[in-house]
């Protein structure tokens, strides 16, 4: 990404979304967002996998 490019991910599905933003806003942790959206770890793993949603959540 060039410096002073925004990132910006579109996902057509809005649980895609709900991941993505929890994601962001737990730095990654996936227990903590799993632990959120009341899901084990091993299905958010298959949602983030479903939904091809990227591995860098600072954007």
């Amino acid at each position: 990404m060039l410096p002073g490019t925004e990132h910006i991910v579109l996902y057509k599905d809005q649980k895609a979304v709900q991941i993505a933003e929890l994601l962001r806003k737990y730095n990654g942790n996936r227990e903590k967002v799993a632990a959120e959206l009341g899901v084990s770890k091993t299905t958010l793993w298959r949602y983030i996998k479903k939904y091809g949603i990227a591995p860098d959540y600072s954007y």
